[in-house]
């Protein structure tokens, strides 16, 4: 498996000057042998979020969703049921935001085992890069189905 990638970009002073926060990253391709570049050209404006709760639907495939969803009702269990619902709602918040950040950190880590082991070409280099590229593909494949809800 011969692999090469672009590693450097042209730019003139005058466009450096209208944009002087640019990035430019090497992403991984999964089902290519061409890599994509990513051109970032301002820094992400963070701007605060008004949630509303919404039970999503993937939420039902996770293993724990039991166990969340009975904590929560249980930490209101004294109260009327519009309590404990609220209490319920607030525990799947939380839980979900920390899965979300433990998925995306797994995306991560194999997008990094995939990146080191891309140039290598002995058998176990590139035994691992398939064994992260299918666990990549994988966990790309579970976002898409948060999406299509």
């Amino acid at each position: 498996m011969v692999q090469e990638r672009l590693d450097h970009a042209l730019a003139t002073p005058s466009w450096l000057e209208l944009f002087p926060s640019v990035k430019l990253n090497n992403l991984i391709a999964t089902h290519s042998d061409h890599s994509p570049i990513l051109l970032s050209c301002e820094p992400a404006l963070q701007r605060p979020r008004y949630y509303a709760f919404r039970f999503e639907n993937y939420w039902l495939k996770e293993e724990d969703i039991e166990e969340v969803v009975r904590f929560g009702w249980q930490q209101e269990s004294h109260c009327d049921v519009t309590h404990q619902i609220s209490s319920c709602a607030k525990e799947l918040v939380v839980w979900s935001s920390r899965n979300k950040r433990k998925k995306k950190e797994e995306l991560e880590c194999h997008k990094s085992i995939m990146e080191a082991y891309r140039s290598c070409h002995d058998p176990e280099a590139t035994s691992r890069f398939l064994e992260a590229q299918s666990e990549y593909e994988k966990a790309l494949l579970k976002e898409d189905i948060y999406w299509r809800q």
